[in-house]
């Protein structure tokens, strides 16, 4: 059983984030591969990434321990920086979470390295965890962002029909909220005192079969639970199928902000920036090589430039 204790300060300190984050879902993706009964979306990651599955599996096993270092943040602006923050662990970071992995279970030699901060070791852990997000993520980046939205937008009207409180005992079917104290359904005895911290709320389409914390405590104290996901896993694949579709054509950062300058409303830079996950001066640029294609508009209203995927950019979408 997981046990959050609230105190009246907390109440006021909770958030729940509107965006997924990156490094979680490629976490517990990772422990979706391995389940038992595998929904369709394992069955349609490509082979190529297989290699990187086998490296990652190390250290994401589905049972047991996962090192804390690989979602060292609540909030994630996008993959690149996640991947910074990951690769920038201290050397004894790596060593007490790597060394408590090992408690489990053995550990391969490149975990061994990995724990010693050797840099080729490191290297090949941004290898990996780049080369699966391109291929078991990032083809479905989108509709997973567009569920997760939709599930915030539900829970903020929970929020303001019924309170937050009524949001904390709604995150799970196994949530129980017995105030002070949030109890979840979890296979160890944790017991966390938030003590004027707050949480934050992180949603997961990937999360199963319930919420989840970081074993080890932190500053700012997280939780993460499955989302109320409106689409099936089916849906899920299909939205990927198309995807890699124009992502073979454009590339797949180019086919996301296509994506989402094909909707009904104009987006500035820094809007396309936080919707695709990516850095202001990486969204001008690939606006700026879509505008040159003929499959963006940009044009200015006032102080602000706004993008909008062109009559060619819809056709083609």
């Amino acid at each position: 059983m997981l046990r959050i204790r609230f105190s009246d300060a907390d109440l006021v300190r909770i958030r729940v984030l509107a965006e997924p984050n990156p490094l979680w879902e490629m976490l517990l993706s990772l422990h979706r591969l391995q389940e038992p009964s595998r929904d369709r979306w394992c069955r349609v990651v490509p082979e190529r990434s297989r290699w990187a599955i086998v490296m990652l599996h190390q250290l994401a096993r589905h049972r047991g321990y996962s090192p804390d270092f690989l979602t060292p943040e609540a909030e994630v602006p996008d993959l690149e920086t996640g991947l910074d923050i990951v690769l920038s662990t201290s050397r004894q970071v790596l060593r007490a979470d790597l060394a408590r992995l090992g408690a489990e279970q053995p550990v391969t030699g490149w975990v061994r390295d990995l724990a010693d901060g050797d840099p080729a070791a490191l290297r090949l852990l941004g290898e990996a965890l780049t080369t699966y997000h391109e291929v078991a993520i990032g083809p479905f980046w989108s509709t997973i962002r567009r569920l997760t939205r939709a599930d915030h937008e539900r829970r903020a009207a929970l929020a303001m029909e019924q309170g937050l409180e009524a949001v904390l005992g709604a995150l799970h079917t196994s949530a129980r909220w017995n105030p002070p104290v949030l109890e979840i359904a979890y296979p160890v005895d944790q017991e966390v005192v938030l003590g004027g911290r707050g949480l934050t709320l992180v949603p997961s389409y990937f999360c199963h079969p319930g919420p989840i914390m970081l074993l080890r405590e932190t500053e700012r104290p997280f939780l993460v639970y499955p989302i109320d996901a409106a689409a099936t896993d089916s849906d899920l694949v299909r939205a990927g199928g198309r995807n890699r579709g124009l992502a073979s054509l454009l590339g797949r950062t180019r086919a996301e902000i296509l994506h989402l300058l094909g909707s009904d409303r104009p987006l500035n830079t820094t809007e396309l920036a936080k919707a695709a996950g990516i850095s202001l001066a990486g969204a001008s640029q690939h606006a700026a090589i879509l505008r040159e294609a003929g499959l963006v508009v940009t044009e200015r209203r006032g102080g602000s430039v706004l993008h909008r995927a062109s009559r060619k950019g819809v056709a083609l979408l």
